[in-house]
């Protein structure tokens, strides 16, 4: 998720990301540990899939776009970037 983030932060992109794990059949700590990791589990159910049960006070993670901060202008004037 942070190799994405990463290139739509390279691109100009907006949205935040939310991550998934899916699967036909996998062991209830397999989800346990998604869901403590701020995933969502998708299940197949049926023909189709369904997310799995949540707790109420679960949050998924988000990976949001990372603010640029503003350069600092030179003493002629010209605009620097800031170093990291």
């Amino acid at each position: 998720m942070e190799t994405l983030r990463a290139c739509a932060d390279a691109h100009n992109g907006k949205r935040d990301y939310l991550g998934a794990i899916a699967g036909g059949v996998f062991d209830d700590s397999v989800k346990n540990l998604a869901l403590k990791s701020g995933f969502y589990a998708l299940e197949q159910s049926g023909d189709a899939m369904s997310v799995a049960a949540v707790p109420e006070s679960w949050d998924p993670k988000r990976w949001r776009r990372k603010k640029r901060r503003a350069g600092r202008p030179r003493e002629n004037g010209a605009h620097t970037p800031l170093r990291r």
